[in-house]
């Protein structure tokens, strides 16, 4: 009941003001949200150039790797790769080594298109918490005006009507 009376005997002329420095303190939400914001975008702009170096490398070698894949098997005792002449179990070997290193970076490939994936995910979420915020601002905003306003049209009304029960200087006269 004390917190009850408390509350009410607050002038609403405070309470709207109180209203408004609580809104205003919404920037700081506000700015924290566009920090983090701006920095995923920057690490999803680093981590999709890395994934596009990466798989265009992993392209070259591919090719590469099918092409002296394509040499061993149609020679006889050496193989050419590139200017170098080697022989077909030691071409072997270095092919395997090729594959295998391939194939780690492939996996890499995998893992970072995923981290990418879910930084996305993350960033598309700030920038939808960002807007909701926005708008709940704004709508908080209106809401307060909408009081003010009918705070305003209470006093009119009861400057205009006939009893007075307020604490005025009007109504005491």
């Amino acid at each position: 009941n004390a917190r009850k009376r408390a509350e009410d005997s607050i002038p609403p002329e405070k309470e709207i003001v109180r209203l408004r420095s609580e809104i205003k303190l919404l920037d700081k939400d506000i700015l924290k949200i566009v920090e983090q914001l701006a920095r995923e975008r920057v690490e999803v702009n680093q981590l999709e150039a890395q994934v596009r170096d990466l798989a265009a490398r992993q392209d070259k070698d591919k090719a590469l790797l099918t092409a002296r894949a394509e040499a061993i098997k149609n020679a006889t005792e050496f193989v050419m790769f590139g200017n170098r002449k080697v022989r077909i179990d030691a071409a072997k070997v270095e092919l395997q080594e090729g594959v295998n290193r391939y194939t780690a970076a492939q996996k890499s490939l995998e893992s970072m298109e995923q981290t990418l994936a879910q930084r996305m995910k993350n960033r598309d979420i700030l920038e939808k918490q960002l807007e909701t915020l926005k708008d709940q601002k704004e709508a908080l905003k209106v809401a307060v005006d909408g009081m003010e306003a009918e705070l305003n049209t209470l006093k009119l009304q009861q400057m205009e009507s006939k009893f007075q029960t307020d604490d005025t200087r009007l109504a005491k006269i």
